[in-house]
C-alpha cells in the first residue's frame, strides 16, 4: 500500500512537470529536480540520500555548510528568484500605470526591484542556514556611513 502511494506521487510529479507547469524555468526545475526527488522517494532511497548529504560538510572560512544546505539553497533560490522576477514584473506594470512624473516612476520601479530581490536574498541566506547577524553589523555600519555622507 505504501509503495503504491509513493509510485502515485512519482506519477503525479511527472504529470505536473510535463503537462501542468507552463513557465519554462519552472518546467525545467520540475523536470530536473522534482521528478528525480519523487523517483528517489518512490524507491525508498530519499531518506538515506538526505542523511548522507547532511553528513557531507564544506568549510568556507568559519562558515560550515552541509551539502544538503547547498542543495536546499539552489532549489529555494531558484524558486525565490523566479517568483521575485514575476513579482517585479507585476510591480513595474502597476507603477507604469500610475500618474506621476517619469523620473519618480522610474525611481519607484528601481526601488521596488531592489526591495524585492533584497528580501529574496535575505530569505535565501536564512534558508541555507547562514547567520544573518554579521549582515546586520555590516548594514549598521553602511547606514552610519551613508548618514554621515548625506549630511
Amino acid at each position: 500500500m505504501a509503495f503504491g502511494k509513493r509510485v502515485f506521487l512519482f506519477l503525479a510529479a511527472r504529470a505536473i512537470a510535463e503537462k501542468i507547469i507552463s513557465e519554462p524555468f519552472l518546467k525545467l526545475l520540475a523536470k530536473y529536480v522534482l521528478v528525480p526527488i519523487a523517483g528517489l522517494y518512490a524507491l525508498g532511497m530519499l531518506d538515506d540520500i538526505s542523511v548522507y548529504l547532511t553528513g557531507l560538510t564544506v568549510n568556507l572560512g568559519n562558515i560550515r555548510f552541509s551539502a544538503m544546505a547547498l542543495v536546499r539553497g539552489v532549489i529555494a533560490g531558484s524558486l525565490l528568484f523566479c517568483f521575485g522576477r514575476w513579482s517585479n514584473g507585476q510591480t513595474a506594470t502597476y507603477i507604469e500605470n500610475r500618474e506621476m512624473r517619469p523620473a519618480i516612476r522610474q525611481l519607484s520601479a528601481k526601488a521596488a526591484e531592489i526591495a524585492i530581490f533584497g528580501h529574496a536574498f535575505l530569505l535565501l541566506m536564512n534558508i541555507m542556514g547562514i547567520c544573518l547577524s554579521s549582515l546586520a553589523i555590516i548594514g549598521g555600519a553602511v547606514g552610519v556611513g551613508l548618514g554621515f555622507g548625506l549630511q
